[in-house]
């Protein structure tokens, strides 16, 4: 929300909603990072709802471009000072927590970083995933990240109860 009622720094007016693009025909790139943007008062207008392109905000969905690559269903995005910053986890499911920075909520960004490669391994199906960051709840210079883990495999979950659940850590 960086709306004119959204308490943020320098607000621009819009409500951003992010979503994900996957195609099989761009497999290597996994899912990729969309937006668009409507105006407060137009939230509830789905046809207001402007679509990111790569260089401005247009009518047709099928122009969107993509943002970042290898995000996960889950993420986060804030502002961080004069930044804004994503939070995922890499391709979906993976031991990896990533970010990338930006200059504005829609970019550009710079290249995907892997901040933090899960050292866990209670058992052979494990995996992690929903990574995002909690600014509310972060202390000063450090970004809290929460991220999941699991396992496939459900007898793995009634013998290694510490499988699953969620953890946290500092960026």
């Amino acid at each position: 929300n960086n709306s004119f009622n959204s308490n943020e720094k320098d607000p621009d007016g819009y409500i951003y909603i992010y979503g994900y693009l996957s195609s099989k025909n761009n497999i290597e790139e996994g899912n990729q990072l969309i937006v668009s943007r409507v105006k407060e008062e137009n939230f509830t207008n789905l046809d207001e709802w402007k679509f990111f392109n790569g260089k401005e905000f247009v009518d047709d969905i099928e122009q969107v471009s993509p943002l970042v690559s290898h995000v996960s269903c889950e993420l986060s995005l804030h502002r961080d000072g004069d930044k804004y910053i994503v939070v995922f986890t890499y391709d979906t499911q993976s031991r990896y927590i990533a970010y990338a920075l930006g200059s504005t909520p829609y970019g550009p960004f710079e290249e995907t970083r892997i901040a933090y490669v899960c050292p866990d391994n209670y058992c052979p199906h494990m995996y992690l995933y929903n990574a995002k960051a909690h600014p509310h709840l972060s202390k000063e210079g450090n970004i809290l990240v929460s991220y999941n883990i699991n396992t496939s495999n459900f007898e793995e979950n009634i013998k290694f109860g510490r499988t699953y659940g969620p953890r946290f850590i500092d960026l």
